[in-house]
C-alpha cells in the first residue's frame, strides 16, 4: 500500500502535468473536476499538525503540551507501570530507581528516587514531560525541574477508583488514549465482577499489618482498604480517621481477627514468585528459632512468600494464627496503583474465602 509520504511526494508531479493539459484545451470539459479532486487529495495526504494536549493534573495544575510526550521521565513504580500499560512504555526513557515492572522498565536509565533525584542525568536524557507521584517526590528538585522548563504532570490515585483515570491520563498524555481507555474500561469491569462475586458473602475480619515496630495499619480509605472490602472483608481498624494509624497489640488481640494480612518482604519476580524462596525452598529459611511461613501461612505469590507473622505466633489463641490464616501477599499486587492490584485482589479473595466458615 502506498503511503502518505509516497502519495505527497508524486503529487506536485501530477498537478503539473494536469494543469498543462488543461492549458492545451485537452481537459477542457473535465478538467476543473479533476483539479479539485487532486486538490482535496493533496490537501488529505499534508501532515496532519498535532493537536496540542490539555489536562489537569493531581495536584490542580494546568498542563499543556504542543503534542504526545515523546521523552518521558517516569518519577514513581505505579507511573512506569501505568504508562507501560497502556502501550507507552517506548516512549519512557528514565524511571525512578523502584521501578522494577515490567522487566523492559528494569533496563531503562534510573535517574533516582522519591528521597534524590539525579537532576543532571534527567535532564540528559532530553525529556519533554516528567510525571511524578503527587507529594511522594522532593519539591524543591521538582521546582528546579521546572525552573529549567521541563513540564511537569503529578499523579496522585488514593483509592482504587482512581486507577482507571490514571491510565486515561496517562493515555493522553503519550499519545495512546484508544489503548488507556480499553485497559481502564477493562479494569472497571474486572472491579465491579469482584465486587458482584463477594458482595453477599459473610464478612471476614481482616487485619492489614503494614510495619512491627511500631505496629501500623491502614484504615478503610486506602487502597489496601479498597481491596478489603472488595473481597467481602472487614478491617478491624478501616474506621480510624488516620490512613496509616499507630495501634497496639492489645487492640488487635481484642478484635482477635480472622485474617491477618501482610506484604511480602522477599522480592517478587516478574511472574509473581517469591525471588528468594521460591516454590522450591526449604521448610527452614535460616532465620534462628523461626519455622517457615509454608507451613503456617497461607502464601499467595505462587511461592513461599515470606513476611514477618512472629509477633502474632505468639498469641496461639488468635483465630488467624490457630486456623493458619497468616497471609501473605506481594506488596506491589496490593499496594501500588496499577491495574495489578485486581490480580493481589484476587489471591486475597481466595484466601478469604478459604478463612469463611463453611455452612
Amino acid at each position: 500500500m502506498t503511503s502518505a509520504a509516497q502519495r505527497s511526494d508524486v503529487l506536485p508531479e501530477v498537478l503539473s502535468d494536469v494543469w498543462s493539459g488543461i492549458r492545451s484545451g485537452i481537459w477542457s470539459r473535465v478538467g476543473s473536476h479533476v483539479l479539485r479532486a487532486l486538490l482535496l487529495a493533496a490537501a488529505l495526504c499534508a501532515p496532519v499538525a498535532a493537536q496540542p494536549i490539555r489536562l489537569v493534573d493531581d495536584a490542580g495544575q494546568r498542563l499543556e503540551l504542543p503534542g504526545p510526550a515523546r521523552r518521558i521521565v517516569a518519577l514513581s513504580p505505579h507511573v512506569t507501570e501505568l504508562l507501560f500499560a497502556v502501550g507507552a512504555g517506548d516512549r519512557v526513557v528514565g524511571v525512578d530507581a523502584w521501578s522494577n515492572y515490567p522487566a523492559a522498565a528494569r533496563q531503562l536509565p534510573r535517574v533516582g528516587d522519591l528521597y534524590a533525584l539525579d537532576l543532571e542525568r534527567i535532564v540528559a536524557l532530553k525529556p519533554d514531560l516528567l510525571i511524578v507521584w503527587h507529594n511522594g517526590n522532593s519539591q524543591r528538585q521538582l521546582d528546579v525541574l521546572r525552573g529549567l522548563g521541563l513540564p511537569i504532570y503529578f499523579d496522585g490515585p488514593r483509592r482504587l477508583a482512581d486507577i482507571p483515570h490514571s491510565l486515561e491520563q496517562m493515555g493522553r498524555l503519550a499519545g495512546s488514549a484508544a489503548q488507556a481507555e480499553a485497559v481502564a474500561g477493562t479494569m472497571r469491569a474486572r472491579v465491579e465482577a469482584l465486587r458482584v462475586r463477594h458482595a453477599a458473602k459473610p464478612k471476614v475480619s481482616v487485619f492489614y499489618q503494614v510495619w512491627t515496630r511500631p505496629l501500623l495499619t491502614v484504615n478503610a480509605t486506602t487502597l489496601i482498604g479498597d481491596v478489603i472490602t472488595l473481597c467481602g472483608g472487614a478491617n478491624i481498624f478501616g474506621h480510624l480517621p488516620m490512613q496509616a494509624p499507630r495501634v497496639g497489640i492489645e487492640a488487635v488481640i481484642e478484635a482477635d481477627p480472622q485474617v491477618i494480612l501482610a506484604a511480602s518482604l522477599g522480592q517478587i519476580s516478574a511472574d509473581g514468585t517469591d525471588a528468594e524462596s521460591g516454590p522450591g525452598a526449604s521448610a527452614n529459611q535460616g532465620s534462628a528459632g523461626r519455622t517457615s511461613d509454608k507451613a503456617q501461612t497461607s502464601a499467595l505469590d505462587d511461592g513461599a512468600a515470606r513476611a514477618d507473622f512472629s509477633l502474632w505466633r505468639a498469641w496461639p489463641r488468635l483465630r488467624a494464627v490457630r486456623h493458619h490464616h497468616l497471609v501473605a501477599l506481594s506488596d506491589d499486587l496490593i499496594s501500588r496503583h496499577t491495574p495489578r492490584v485486581l490480580d493481589g485482589a484476587e489471591r486475597l479473595c481466595r484466601a478469604l474465602d478459604a478463612a469463611r466458615p463453611r455452612p
